[in-house]
């Protein structure tokens, strides 16, 4: 056993890297849903692992605990930091499914930031600011969707109830920390209550900014089409025969006739009784002021349960040659996702090919 846990020392960065990429790379197969009771229970999980494992190791510090053994100390950072990398790892996860990285990168940047070091913080998980901090972090992300798919909608007073019922439970948490283990809250206290500051206000910019992707939406699939017509068991589109490695050109190249039209599709996940709606926003760039300028704002429902996303279109005339986009967006303006093309005049209707999707 000795020269197992000398082992396990000796290789634990690598072990730990390890079987957090791995477990990453599965949680990106097979997490698709936030509403799954499955998966918010193992978030529950691991945030009560987390709040546990500070308790503990701040009785430890503040040695008001003879119970606790070194081995098991050393057991609760990598319990703590094995949690906070399954934490941070699914936020990215779900989040990124949820907005545009170019609307959202700073957000998703500082969740793979915090999954990242976190495989290099053990040493400082002693530090109890460092530590709640985290824990706020990871709880006011989850509250952030974990609201919405309770109460069936989302939008900027939804989210502020996130953010006070996080800050409500931080504090108490911190209470009741102070209770335990007063000599540690008591050294930091100036410092813990700047940090809880400092990420709520970060926190609300972000998504009063519209960087924080609108979760729980995401986009299942979207596209520019010819024509689309809705059927019982799909819907029918009507597109172009697609070029070889099209798929890596940023914007695909549709062709149509003066006084042609065009739709766009899309399939957008809602958790379970959630009801809301969703905007088309068709964006011609316009080449002299260099600047996106929004043509169209088509509102669409949006109900929620199904695993592919609920579906529907918008149809755009007066179409003008050049570089499109069509955001979808919530409401007040959160990108979902984008799907862009190229619009170009022919006088002969181009050979088209119809599909079910």
């Amino acid at each position: 056993m000795r020269k197992l846990r000398e082992s396990l020392e000796e290789n634990y960065r690598r072990i730990s890297t390890a079987a957090i990429l791995i477990a990453f790379i599965i949680d990106s197969v097979t997490l698709v849903r936030v509403d799954l009771y499955l998966t918010n229970l193992l978030l529950l999980v691991y945030l009560a692992i987390v709040g546990v494992g500070i308790v503990i190791i701040n009785l430890y510090e503040d040695g008001r605990t003879r119970f606790i053994s070194e081995d098991a100390y050393q057991w609760l950072f990598i319990a703590m930091q094995f949690s906070f990398g399954g934490l941070f790892g699914r936020f990215l996860i779900y989040y990124s499914r949820s907005g545009s990285l170019l609307t959202s990168w700073p957000f998703l940047l500082l969740l793979a930031g915090l999954l990242i070091g976190n495989e290099f913080s053990k040493k400082y998980y002693t530090r109890l600011v460092l530590q709640i901090s985290f824990f706020f972090l990871a709880l006011f992300s989850y509250l952030i969707f974990l609201i919405p798919v309770l109460v069936g909608r989302m939008g900027g007073d939804i989210f502020i109830l996130s953010g006070y019922i996080s800050l409500l439970c931080i504090l108490s948490f911190l209470y009741l920390l102070s209770k335990t283990a007063p000599k540690r809250v008591n050294s930091d206290s100036h410092s813990l209550y700047w940090s809880i500051g400092a990420i709520f206000f970060l926190m609300n910019l972000f998504y009063f900014t519209n960087i924080i992707p609108p979760i729980p939406l995401s986009l299942r699939e979207a596209g520019v089409y010819h024509k689309v017509i809705p059927g019982s068991t799909g819907y029918l589109v009507t597109h172009e025969d697609s070029a070889r490695l099209s798929f890596l050109m940023p914007y695909e190249m549709i062709h149509i006739k003066a006084g042609g039209t065009l739709s766009a599709y899309s399939a957008i996940f809602a958790p379970t009784n959630f009801d809301t709606s969703i905007v088309h926003n068709w964006q011609f760039y316009n080449p002299s002021t260099e600047q996106w300028e929004s043509r169209s704002k088509i509102t669409l429902p949006i109900v929620g349960g199904r695993d592919n996303g609920y579906r529907g279109y918008s149809i755009k005339t007066n179409l003008t040659a050049g570089y499109w986009r069509v955001n979808m967006e919530t409401l007040r303006g959160q990108s979902i996702g984008a799907t862009k093309f190229k619009v170009e005049y022919v006088d002969k209707e181009p050979h088209l090919t119809s599909s079910t999707i």
